[in-house]
């Protein structure tokens, strides 16, 4: 069983190595936290914006790992957590999109201990609900994944169960 850990903080200080959130098909990244990774990630942007332009919903479920480079973090990972911009995240994706975040990690050999940090992933915008949605989604997942990874889910809003 992974490890799934709660924090309280910004998520870009996360000591992960993939820093990641719920994305779209439509390669839209216009609103909450997509717009912080997207000025922060040009490059990473313009990529999967072409993405999507190619393979649209197909991409659902899956996840695209952009390296990069240079930075504090060694990939983001672009969740297909949603088919559309809005409230449309749907909680089957958002776990498939993990699955696939994880298992592109174990490609690289440099990482022993892959590790995902992502913010309350699904929840706002995307309209999933934490508590009822996503968090029992997140500690089912965990059970299915090797025990040397590790997923940190970070808010940046204090939340009971959240370590500071």
């Amino acid at each position: 069983m992974a490890k799934l850990e709660l924090k309280f903080g910004d998520l870009f200080d996360s000591d992960a190595d993939a820093v990641g959130h719920g994305t779209n098909t439509h390669g839209a990244m216009g609103a909450g936290i997509a717009v912080l990774f997207r000025r922060k990630y040009p490059e990473m942007y313009k990529l999967y914006h072409s993405l999507c332009k190619k393979q649209k919903d197909e991409l659902a479920g899956s996840t695209y790992l952009y390296s990069t480079e240079e930075g504090k973090f060694r990939y983001v990972a672009n969740i297909f957590s949603q088919t559309a911009p809005g409230p449309t995240a749907r909680t089957e994706l958002l776990v498939s999109g993990l699955k696939d975040a994880f298992e592109k990690l174990e490609a690289d050999p440099e990482l022993k201990h892959p590790t995902i940090a992502i913010p309350l992933i699904g929840c706002g915008i995307g309209g999933l609900d934490w508590d009822e949605d996503v968090y029992p989604a997140l500690q089912e997942l965990v059970k299915e994944l090797p025990r040397r990874h590790r997923l940190i889910v970070v808010s940046n809003e204090p939340r009971e169960g959240f370590d500071a």
